[in-house]
């Protein structure tokens, strides 16, 4: 699976890509992620920092492997 993320992300938008993640993951267990940060600027507030972290935690072991695409600050 596959995520590009742009600019800040905001709460909701972090919420949305929490739920992909959770539905494709349950379809296909154990898939690859590659994560598109060249246009990544950051999380917009602290709660949206926060929805990231959960999402961090929720799906630490669900993929089999992940790739981030992106300046060295991101890896």
């Amino acid at each position: 699976m596959g995520l590009i993320c742009i600019d800040e992300l905001t709460e909701d938008d972090l919420e949305r890509m929490h739920r992909l993640i959770h539905d494709r993951v349950t379809l296909n267990s154990s898939p690859g992620l590659v994560l598109g940060l060249t246009q990544f600027v950051g999380q917009k507030t602290p709660s949206a920092m926060l929805e990231d972290f959960r999402i961090d935690k929720a799906h630490a072991n669900d993929f089999r492997r992940v790739a981030a695409i992106g300046e060295r600050r991101w890896m």
